[in-house]
């Protein structure tokens, strides 16, 4: 079974060359700023970039530690440039390699790489706007949360449970830490994985969360992606 979006992004016809059916689907992946994975019941899915890129401006699910929102156990909080690139090459199979930089953040946080090749938009001049778009979003950086665990087993946790068998990849999400002295860190994020850990006592959900790969302009949104 398969759930596969049209894509945005008119492809050039795939080479060919001897490689697993997962990568070839992972260039079609890169090619779009897409994204590929196999969902809860063993369906592969493929997302256009309209969702990886636009679906934080939809339903918020907040979890706060404050009691307005559903509570978790642990937030996992971070400030260093492990997401920072200000430098791109990206380039298409037969096309020339294009090239996209940030120097003001290249100064800043010293030079951060990407690069991918032989990818299949029609011309180089997508492959420009690629590294554009991929600069202009991970060029700086601030504190991020990567992760929030849930106790499936805390008391009164019915909204909770919801949220933790609900969400999936890609569903927005708020995240609220309370800091001492009354100072927040408040994130709205995209979820990226979902891991389960369960034992005769005990069942815990931690979600992976991440910033959009690229950024979108999302109208009426207001939590930072729009206007």
């Amino acid at each position: 079974m398969r759930d596969i979006d049209a894509g945005l992004t008119t492809l050039q016809a795939d080479p060919g060359t001897a490689r697993t059916s997962l990568d070839a689907m992972q260039t079609v992946t890169d090619s779009e700023y897409g994204a590929l994975y196999v969902s809860a019941d063993g369906n592969f899915v493929f997302q256009d970039r309209n969702v990886t890129a636009g679906s934080i401006g939809g339903t918020v699910t907040t979890f706060n530690d404050n009691g307005t929102g559903i509570s978790y156990a642990n937030a996992i909080w971070k400030l260093d440039d492990t997401l920072v690139f200000n430098s791109a090459q990206i380039s298409r199979a037969g096309g020339t390699p294009q090239t996209a930089i940030n120097q003001a953040s290249i100064d800043k946080y010293f030079i951060h790489s990407y690069n991918l090749q032989n990818l299949l938009m029609q011309t180089d001049a997508e492959a420009l706007d690629y590294a554009q778009a991929y600069v202009a979003s991970r060029a700086e950086t601030s504190i991020r949360c990567d992760g929030i665990e849930l106790d499936l087993y805390s008391p009164n946790y019915d909204t909770g449970i919801v949220a933790a068998l609900s969400l999936d990849f890609f569903d927005p999400i708020r995240v609220v830490t309370t800091q001492p002295g009354g100072s927040t860190l408040d994130k709205t994020l995209q979820i990226f994985g979902v891991a389960n850990t369960i034992t005769p006592n005990s069942f815990r959900v931690f979600f992976t969360t991440l910033e959009p790969v690229i950024d979108a302009l999302i109208l009426d949104n207001t939590s930072g992606y729009g206007l």
